[in-house]
C-alpha cells in the first residue's frame, strides 16, 4: 500500500508531492487528555466502512472486501485520543514512530 501527495498543499506550503509505502493507520478522537492505543482490525472495520462506497454487486463487493482486509491486515492500526494543544501532536508522534 501507497500512500501519495498532492502538489496543492494549502496556504502553509506543507506538502510534498511525492510516494511513500502507508505504514499505518490513524484514527483521531477528540479527547480532554492526549494519548494513543494500538487497535485490533474489528475496532477499525466499522469506522473505515463508513468511510468507504460498498458496490451493490456481488463481485466488485467482494474485491473491495478484499482490498479492505488487505489493508488492514498490512497495516498497524491506532486510535489518537487528543485536544488541539502542540503537546497532542508530539505525543502521537512519539508512539506512532
Amino acid at each position: 500500500w501507497m500512500v501519495c501527495g498532492t502538489p496543492w498543499n494549502g496556504k502553509h506550503r506543507r506538502g510534498e508531492n511525492k510516494m511513500v509505502p502507508l505504514k499505518g493507520i490513524c484514527l483521531i478522537k477528540r479527547s480532554d487528555t492526549n494519548f494513543v492505543r494500538e487497535i485490533s482490525s474489528k475496532e477499525i472495520l466499522q469506522k473505515l466502512f463508513n468511510q468507504i462506497i460498498l458496490p451493490r454487486n456481488k463481485d466488485s463487493l467482494n474485491k473491495t472486501l478484499d482490498l479492505v482486509s488487505d489493508l488492514i491486515g498490512r497495516n498497524k492500526l491506532y486510535e489518537i485520543n487528543c485536544n488541539i494543544s502542540h503537546e497532542a501532536a508530539i505525543k502521537a508522534y512519539e508512539v506512532i514512530k
